[in-house]
């Protein structure tokens, strides 16, 4: 969730430099010194930052991201310069924008700190709990008659939903499969299961 917001946040950053491209000439007392301000002082490789920053940000590897991220501060540090010399540009909505994407990064820096001292889970992801023990515990109350089928079917919808917020591993994959062969499980619950450890 957090990393969603982050991830945001630059996007957002980036739309409001690109408004920026058409507003500041508008905005500007001197239209004519504000393209040209936007040629010179912003140059060409900055806009390409800041898009492939937000690009590179929304990529599933993690190394491009952290790429995206610092091209997001770079971009930040510039739209700090540019609204320093604002009298002197004329540009005001796209250093905005550059900012925006800046404090975007500056939280991802926050949240990486935060996770090394241990405050947040990096991913927002807990440890597993064992499923299938779980499961089994309760397929054996079934079975006792402590539970009815449909308090069965009850907990175990609860034990999944709470399983999509954990971390899993491969080695849960046979455990699963042993809940399988029990019908403790139906196939679609394992195939669930399976697809969701193969996608993180």
């Amino acid at each position: 969730m957090k990393q969603g917001i982050v991830k945001t946040i630059i996007f957002i950053g980036l739309l409001i430099m690109l408004l920026g491209v058409i507003l500041d000439p508008v905005i500007s007392a001197k239209p004519l010194s504000a393209i040209v301000a936007l040629l010179v002082d912003v140059p060409f490789y900055i806009a390409l930052a800041a898009v492939l920053a937000t690009v590179f940000v929304y990529s599933k590897s993690n190394l491009l991201a952290n790429v995206g991220y610092g091209l997001a501060a770079l971009v930040g540090v510039l739209g700090v310069l540019l609204i320093v010399y604002v009298g002197a540009t004329g540009l005001i909505v796209i250093p905005v924008g550059m900012i925006v994407m800046f404090i975007g990064a500056l939280l991802k820096g926050v949240l990486i700190i935060i996770g090394f001292f241990g405050y947040v889970k990096s991913g927002t992801k807990q440890p597993s709990c064992d499923l299938a023990a779980v499961l089994t515990q309760y397929k054996e109350l079934e079975k006792d008659g402590v539970l009815s089928e449909a308090e069965f079917a009850d907990l175990k919808n609860k034990t999944f939903v709470a399983e999509d917020q954990k971390e899993v591993s491969f080695d849960d994959l046979k455990k699963w499969k042993k809940l399988l062969d029990q019908d403790v499980i139906t196939e679609e619950e394992f195939a669930a299961l399976k697809a969701k450890l193969f996608a993180e």
